[in-house]
């Protein structure tokens, strides 16, 4: 479980195995979180633009700007997720084949850095979807009149909370199964040496360890989407207002 997983971190590899692989969310996680609300934004200003209002987006307008975003970020994602996984999965007692997040990224070459392009995109479109989809109809729960502007601080960071977690709950399956791909051992030659692909993953994954490996890990990530998204659509909300009161 999460609390073993804790203590065993800190008895072999003391508080630094805590922060291993830091340095690729840090990075391209920004860049990412950037480039995902900018994509959602730009797609309903391209909305805007045909004649359409906020007041009438429907849920499946704003789903349709999630997929969007997914599009757009998922080699961002792809990329960041494959270098921190396989950063956090060596194991620092034997020899380390990864000295940092630059040098992962050289030993991968070009090729091998996309490598789970494809199962990343699978996650995230949907995932994206979902997310940005969801929050507007949380906040219309949660706000008197549905406007976020007239939410309170913690109804805005309540309705962002619960909109990262329901997105992340959606696609977690697929998730494990994308961490799985990514992070099995290749040959010299760059094949896979555990999975062939998705269906075959997920079969396998379900042959030998049951459904409940498709879950495993959920609890910890629900609670960690909670404060980063929470945080995340706050900061954006007030920058998209401050920025437009001075532009």
């Amino acid at each position: 479980g999460p609390v073993d997983c804790l203590v065993k971190t800190l008895r072999y590899e003391g508080l630094r195995g805590l922060f291993k692989g830091l340095s690729s969310p840090m990075v391209a996680g920004s860049f990412n979180s950037a480039l995902s609300f900018g994509t959602n934004a730009f797609m309903q200003n391209y909305l805007l633009h045909q004649g359409r209002t906020i007041e009438s987006f429907t849920t499946i307008d704003h789903m349709l700007c999630g997929v969007a975003s997914g599009v757009v970020c998922g080699p961002v994602v792809s990329v960041m997720e494959l270098v921190r996984s396989l950063l956090q999965v060596q194991n620092s007692q034997n020899t380390r084949r990864y000295n940092g997040a630059f040098h992962c990224v050289r030993e991968l070459g070009p090729r091998g850095i996309f490598r789970g392009l494809g199962v990343t995109w699978v996650r995230v479109i949907p995932g994206y979807s979902i997310y940005f989809g969801s929050y507007p109809l949380i906040c219309s729960a949660l706000a008197p009149n549905g406007k976020v502007a007239d939410m309170s601080t913690f109804m805005q960071l309540v309705a962002g909370g619960f909109s990262g977690m329901v997105g992340w709950f959606s696609c977690y399956p697929i998730d494990v199964v994308k961490s799985r791909l990514q992070t099995q051992p290749y040959t010299s030659d760059g094949k896979p040496t555990l999975y062939r692909g998705i269906a075959h993953c997920f079969r396998e994954v379900y042959r030998t360890e049951g459904l409940r490996a498709f879950s495993r890990g959920l609890g910890p990530t629900l609670l960690r989407a909670f404060p980063v998204n929470a945080a995340m659509w706050f900061l954006y909300n007030h920058s998209i207002s401050f920025l437009n009161r001075i532009f």
